[in-house]
């Protein structure tokens, strides 16, 4: 009796990212004086070609900028640094409250290499309508020497944000010039979309093919889905593609195949566009076929130049490879015989994509990088 292979795995989604790219910090490099965008609190003399929390890089044995010209450097007379700007979010107050928006902050910074070295310290606080505290980001005092290091943070704004402040900080500890630096700051926003995908599963069936099947509720404005598999889980290829209703109150249920599975495990995913560009992606679901009922084995699977098939005695006899859109490419591979059961193909004038080959009535699959 044929066992049937099952791997089926539920997801409940909630969340898929839109993520803006908008840098919401003006100036945020000190491209421009920063009477632009930034409030100093303190800061000390002008020297080395400094002025108000402003110096070009690579001159006078400062580091060059991390981007462009000029970074944040608060000068000399050993005064405690600190400048500060204010974002306004409160255009994003609805999605805020509903729980719907993360802030991701970004943002490099480096001391002088020197024994003890200064201190820079950057500060990102979420406030409320009324300046209130709700949550913030403290990268602590830091001594980056010599190497300009990338501090990061994202954060789910707690409901009532509606101002993001950004603050930059320097210690002096050594010397009369303040020796920290700070450049490239980023503040960027995410929507964060319910999902409207129930369920999400795969089956191995008799015939060794998987069978994905899916559910989804409330669908609106939904162009399309993408069945998507990969064999490491990092990169992953189209394999079929469904038109999806569009609109409907009702709960719909979908479901395709992919006769052509990569042998072993493999993983599978469902990608869901809707007509204004947003995309869900499911869960990554893991695939085991049937090696044993396998008689045309192809590895390495990924290949890039070389691929070797395996398989029963004699059965290359008329091995043809096609496309995902069915066009037979052989002539455009080498094929060289080891033996009755392996020959190896030179595959290295395909393009990119995954690709079947047949030999008398078995198949396989394999992914070209």
């Amino acid at each position: 009796m044929n066992l049937k292979l099952y791997f089926s795995v539920l997801c409940i989604l909630f969340a898929t990212y839109q993520t803006d790219a908008q840098n919401l910090i003006v100036n945020p490099g000190a491209e421009s004086p920063t009477t632009t965008g930034w409030t100093i609190v303190s800061q000390g003399t002008s020297c080395f070609g400094s002025s108000d929390w402003r110096i070009p890089g690579n001159q006078n044995g400062f580091p060059a900028a991390h981007g462009g010209n000029y970074f944040f450097f608060s000068g000399c007379n050993s005064v405690k640094g600190q400048i500060y700007q204010v974002v306004d979010v409160s255009s994003m107050a609805a999605d805020i409250d509903a729980g719907n928006r993360n802030f991701t902050f970004t943002g490099f910074m480096q001391v002088y290499n020197q024994t003890p070295p200064d201190g820079s310290l950057m500060l990102v606080e979420y406030l409320g309508a009324s300046d209130n505290l709700l949550v913030s980001y403290n990268t602590g005092l830091q001594s980056d020497k010599g190497v300009w290091t990338e501090y990061t943070s994202t954060i789910t704004a707690p409901p009532g944000t509606r101002k993001v402040r950004i603050t930059l900080k320097s210690y002096p500890f050594n010397g009369s010039s303040v020796d920290a630096y700070f450049d490239d700051l980023s503040l960027t926003s995410t929507q964060i979309v319910p999902l409207k995908l129930v369920s999400f599963s795969t089956v191995v069936n008799r015939n060794n093919e998987v069978v994905a099947s899916w559910e989804t509720a409330n669908e609106m404005n939904t162009s399309r889905f993408e069945l998507q598999r990969s064999k490491e889980g990092t990169q992953w290829q189209t394999v079929q593609t469904l038109q999806a209703a569009g609109n409907s109150t009702q709960n719909l249920k979908y479901s395709t195949i992919d006769k052509f599975p990569i042998t072993g495990q493999s993983y599978y995913r469902l990608v869901e566009y809707d007509l204004d560009g947003k995309t869900l992606i499911s869960s990554v679901n893991t695939v085991k076929t049937d090696q044993g009922k396998i008689t045309l084995i192809a590895y390495p699977n990924p290949a890039f130049a070389k691929l070797t098939l395996e398989g029963s005695s004699g059965i290359f006899t008329g091995l043809r490879v096609f496309s995902s859109a069915g066009q037979d490419v052989t002539g455009r591979i080498i094929i060289s015989i080891q033996n009755s059961s392996k020959v190896e193909l030179n595959i290295s004038q395909l393009t990119p994509g995954i690709y079947f080959v047949k030999a008398g009535d078995k198949s396989a699959s394999f992914l070209k990088q």
